[in-house]
This record gives C-alpha cells, structure tokens and sequence, in this order.
C-alpha cells in the first residue's frame, strides 16, 4: 500500500467539487490498528501498520500513526484530523530505496493559511509554502481511517482531493463495484469491492486500483490491489465510538 498509502504521485490535476462522505449515524472516526502485507510477485516485501487513535490537538481529533518497514524502505507518516474529517497536520518521513524517494514532508493547517515544508534528503533542498487548503481534502491515511463507517451501498461513488507532497491536491474517485466473497484472517468474507481511480476522463485509461472491504460495517479493508503490488490485512483491531 505504499505508493498509495504513502506516496502516491500522480500527474493529473482536476478541478472539481468533491462529494462529501456519508457516514454511518450515530458514530465518530473509528479507533482501528491495521497490519498489511505486501507482496510483489508472491514475495512480501515490506510491512504497513496503521494505527487511529483520539488525541487532543485544537480541540478533539484523531492521529492516525503509519509505518512502513522492509529491507528496503522505511517510512513513517502522523496526520491529525479533525471531527469534521478535516486535516489539521501531516509529518511525514520517508527512506524508499524501492521508490528512490527521500524526504521530509510537513502540513499545519491549524491557521487560516495551510503551510507546507518539504525537505529533501538527497539534497537537503527545503521548499515552504503557503497554500489554499481545499475543503474535504483528504491524504490516503485520512481515507483509511474514515472507510470504516462510509455507508457503502451498491454503485455509491465519491470523489475526493487526495494531498501529495509537498501541497498539491488530485482528484480520485471511489466507487463500488460489485460484492464479493474473499478469503480473510476472519475466514470467507462477503466484502464489496471498491474501485480507486483518478477522477476524470483520464481515470478511464490510467491504472486503477482495489479495495476489498467488509460488506457489513464498519468496512474492514481487508485486501488491497495496485499495479504489481498486493496488500493483505495481516491482523486488525477495530472499535466503534458510539456518540
């Protein structure tokens, strides 16, 4: 899940409004703890551990806390986000010999104007900035930690601005495809399977990927594909906040 879970850098920027998500009633973000697998080519590769726990940070929020750990990457990222789903910071280091990508990465948007901070460890080049901070934005860690309690129906679509390094903002889509029975840690599973893309016309021709999740909630992701990479949910944690 690294490229997406971590890094993932695309090239298309499209302007449009994102939809906002529809959550289960009568909960708040979800406490989960999740541990994948990567493979390539049958061989793991690397280790992703996500843990979402409530902090105290302006106010109540959520700190989602990433690790990623293989012979040959090391990567951590803590993003802190808000009751209302909003990003308030992002730190993020990464050692990828897998991705040739070095860098530390730094968001504050507690003020009216969200800053960036990029360092890059090859040539310890550090770029700040001021930026427009686009309502409903998300980073795939944000994502992951709210997937559990999205109402997820047949056919449900959502689009949503994805923050990459150092401040940019591209539009994915998600949407549900079909249901299907998987083999999981918990046994077989009925789960739906959720297709992420980049919105737009060039979505339709640009590689996909897909999540399969619980179909009951909360929606345990339980198996994750992109090109040439498969992430199998290892063990998991999940608690429901009740309101």
């Amino acid at each position: 899940m690294k490229k997406i879970l971590l890094t993932l850098t695309v090239v298309i920027f499209i302007t449009k409004t994102a939809i906002a998500l529809d959550m289960q009633p009568s909960t708040s973000p979800t406490n989960l703890e999740y541990s994948y697998k990567a493979y390539k080519n049958k061989n793991h590769i690397y280790t992703a551990n996500i843990i979402a726990r409530p902090c105290v940070l302006k106010n109540s929020c959520l700190g989602v806390f990433t690790t990623v750990k293989g012979d040959k990457i090391i990567e951590i990222n803590t993003c802190y986000i808000d009751t209302q789903n909003q990003i308030l910071k992002v730190h993020q280091e990464s050692h990828n010999d897998l991705d040739k990508t070095y860098f530390i990465w730094d968001i504050d948007n507690t003020k009216e104007t969200a800053t960036s901070k990029y360092i890059n460890l090859k040539t310890n080049q550090e770029q700040t900035n001021s930026f427009k901070f686009l309502k409903d934005g998300l980073t795939i860690q944000s994502f992951l930690s709210l997937l559990p309690n999205i109402q997820l129906k047949p056919g449900y679509t959502f689009d949503f601005p994805l923050l990459v390094p150092p401040d940019y903002f591209h539009y994915l889509t998600m949407t549900v495809i079909t249901t299907e029975s998987i083999n999981t840690i918990d046994g077989e599973i009925e789960c739906y399977r959720l297709e992420l893309r980049i919105s737009g016309l060039f979505g339709m021709i640009l590689p996909k990927c897909s999540f399969w999740v619980r179909k009951k909630p909360p929606h345990i992701p339980y198996k994750y594909e992109e090109p040439n990479t498969t992430y199998i949910l290892d063990s998991y944690q999940i608690k429901e906040k009740k309101e």
